[in-house]
């Protein structure tokens, strides 16, 4: 995780191996132009393993991100 910009997980949120969230982007054009932006991890939302969370984000309470087998949701 890279929380430059501010990370919040809530309650009950479950990350999975390899996950990479951020909170900070930058310019394609200027790299060193940097934008920070707080993501958030609602309560009880799950994150699969190897999925990426960009800056800025909000994931709902219960929100599932990536692949997840069908038979445990």
């Amino acid at each position: 995780m890279n929380d430059r910009g501010g990370i919040a997980i809530g309650k009950g949120a479950v990350i999975g191996s390899f996950a990479r969230i951020y909170s900070h982007t930058h310019s394609l054009s200027d790299y060193d132009r940097v934008t920070l932006a707080p993501t958030i991890i609602g309560p009880g939302a799950r994150i699969a393993s190897h999925a990426i969370v960009l800056a800025g984000l909000h994931i709902a309470p219960g929100e599932a991100v990536g692949s997840f087998p069908s038979d445990r949701i």
